[in-house]
């Protein structure tokens, strides 16, 4: 977003970043299923019209990731975010999914592309992940 007027103190910068922990539950012939926690903090990248979304939010759910060949995976989880703008809402309002899919360029760096429901909103991103 550019406002009126000129330099750097006039754009205004939005961005969500975020953690995830996975714990592999079953081995079903490479198919992993399991438990995911995380964190994200939306500084207005998913829209809201209620500032009490943007900040520090935080859920747990389920994944399951499916490999691709020697390096691509395919993945997807299902979250219940804690944090919503109204605290009697609905619980799907807390339910939140991402899919993608991921290519290793070394045992621990990885590019991905992934669709993402959040704050009522789909998003795409394209990003590089850790693995530690």
């Amino acid at each position: 977003t550019i406002e009126a007027g000129g330099g750097l103190s006039n754009y205004v910068f939005t961005y969500m970043v975020g953690g995830y922990a996975k714990y592999s539950l079953a081995n079903l012939d490479a198919l992993k299923l399991g438990a995911v926690v995380g964190a994200n903090y939306n500084k207005n990248f998913a829209p809201n019209t209620d500032p009490a979304t943007e900040g520090l939010n935080y859920g747990a759910g389920v994944f399951a990731e499916q490999p691709l060949g020697e390096t691509g995976t395919i993945f997807g989880q299902v979250m219940y975010w804690a944090k919503t703008a109204v605290e009697d809402a609905p619980i799907m309002d807390h339910i939140g999914g991402l899919g993608g899919i991921n290519f290793k360029i070394t045992d621990k760096i990885a590019v991905k592309g992934q669709v993402e429901y959040i704050s009522k909103q789909p998003l795409f991103s394209i990003g590089v992940g850790y693995t530690f």
